[in-house]
């Protein structure tokens, strides 16, 4: 449980460079499908979103404008990791606690509350997307900008 606890983080937040370390391209590419198995772009669930190999590219490089696919994978992935509540608004603790669960060696109290606050941030800043797809990516390219100002780079990590 716990790799896959990581292959969901660096999906989330991905890497903050080209150059960090992908985790092996198979077992995440089959990861991500197992969380879109029955995801779908809109709540009335007409349109099933498909892991092609350029969204699933471009989820894994932090590509800062990807196609719609590979916005509503991150939603999906997100979402079956129960980051979201069912009113699809971000559990900040939930992501505080992705963060402790994943990297307990670096995540003092100190770290957890800058990933708090920060989540609340990029929250914030997203407040007017309504699209799901749109809002998960807008919230995690913030996040690794926001983290990465704040001294917690998922390079260091």
């Amino acid at each position: 449980m716990k790799k896959y606890t990581i292959v969901f983080f660096v999906v989330l937040i991905n890497t903050l460079s080209n150059a960090a370390t992908v985790p092996d391209r198979d077992a995440l590419l089959k990861f991500v499908r197992a969380a879109i198995d029955d995801c779908y772009e809109d709540d009335a669930k007409t349109i099933k979103v498909e892991a092609t190999g350029a969204a699933f590219e471009s989820l894994i490089t932090s590509d800062p404008n990807p196609p719609r696919a590979t916005k509503c994978m991150r939603f999906c992935v997100m979402k079956s990791h129960n980051l979201y509540n069912e009113d699809n608004t971000l559990n900040i603790k939930q992501v505080q606690e992705l963060f402790k669960h994943v990297y307990p060696e670096i995540m003092d109290e100190t770290k957890l509350n800058i990933v708090g606050e920060t989540t609340e941030q990029c929250v914030s800043h997203s407040a007017t997307v309504e699209d799901r797809c749109e809002k998960s990516h807008d919230i995690a390219m913030c996040m690794i900008t926001k983290l990465a100002q704040r001294g917690i780079d998922i390079k260091q990590i």
